[in-house]
């Protein structure tokens, strides 16, 4: 398990290199020499250690959190979208007012947007990936000191201990064993972090394509529900100034052809609405709609003349012959 890293960052950087003091090492006998080695390959690992620890610790939360929220965030903006298109199947092509499922698909279409940025900063910030390259290197490190540390111990063993040969090959045999048992022990955590890295990685970039399917997805159902919405407001604009049209009046301009003495009688659906001598007159206030028109008068020679057709009087102003025959 790693140690949490300090706040602080750690001094030196992986430039540096091993500084051992020869002068240190001149008088020394071979255990002293092997101690102090030891303890200058402990500070430098240490320091290195320390290093990468610490950079690690800096995009641990981003790398082990981002995935989380994007995941959540994209569940969340899947169930906006399918709220969405059951209030379009629940309200067909009358759409809802107010217009929730436009909102919906707003809500996840803004959703689909921060995965989108999240992602975009992921990818140009390369964070998660430095996350699991500074793991591996920790990795690495701990290999490396395990296999130096053996191999002191290999050696002190030989000359703090100088018992018989058969010893010395047991005892070298039993650290064989413990050689074997750390690196296998080693290889599962580093395979297991080369598999998480790989899953991670990948479900990173299985989430921005999701994000951008969605959003390709979410924008034609907003742009469809949008149409919906102005197709349903130039109807309800259609019908009120239909319904408004109807309780205007209609105002008739009669035009009589045909030669006739005395007074012209005209009936609309059997009320009469004007008497004239004259040709040309105007009827106000009759009631828009099919209307059965009926005209009387006498032909200079007395015989008697008439008309009689159905018209659509329209609110408003319009012109209707009457032919005398």
């Amino acid at each position: 398990m790693l140690r949490k890293a300090e706040n602080k960052p750690p001094l030196g950087n992986t430039l540096e290199p091993i500084s051992l003091d020869y002068t240190k090492y001149r008088a020394k006998t071979f255990p002293e020499v092997v101690d102090a080695l030891y303890e200058d390959l402990e500070c430098v690992k240490k320091k290195r250690f320390d290093y990468y620890n610490f950079k690690r610790s800096q995009d641990a939360r981003w790398a082990n959190r981002s995935k989380a929220w994007l995941s959540a965030l994209g569940a969340i903006a899947v169930l906006l979208t399918s709220a969405a298109a059951v209030v379009r199947v629940l309200y067909g092509s009358n759409p809802p007012s107010p217009a929730y499922d436009v909102w919906l698909f707003v809500g996840a279409l803004a959703i689909y947007a921060i995965i989108a940025a999240v992602s975009f900063y992921e990818t140009n910030s390369d964070r998660t990936s430095s996350y699991f390259r500074y793991l591996m290197i920790l990795l690495a490190i701990r290999d490396l000191w395990t296999k130096a540390s053996f191999a002191i111990l290999s050696e002190a063993v030989v000359v703090y201990t100088p018992k018989s040969q058969e010893e010395k090959d047991a005892i070298q045999r039993v650290i064989d064993l413990g050689i074997a048992f750390t690196t296998d022990l080693d290889k599962l955590a580093t395979e297991e972090l080369g598999e998480w890295k790989t899953e991670h990685l990948l479900s990173l970039s299985e989430l921005e394509a999701a994000a951008q399917k969605g959003t390709a997805e979410v924008t034609g159902s907003l742009k469809a529900a949008v149409r919906d919405l102005e197709k349903a407001a130039k109807e309800n604009l259609k019908a009120a100034v239909e319904a408004a049209n109807a309780q205007k009046a209609a105002i008739v301009n009669f035009v009589v052809e045909g030669e006739f003495t005395g007074n012209v009688s005209v009936q609309a659906s059997g009320r009469q609405v004007y008497a004239s001598h004259l040709k040309n007159f105007s009827v106000d206030d009759l009631a828009p709609g099919l209307a059965k028109i009926e005209a009387m008068a006498q032909s200079p020679a007395g015989d008697p003349l008439a008309a009689s057709f159905i018209v659509e009087l329209k609110p408003g102003l319009q012109d209707v012959k009457i032919e005398l025959t």
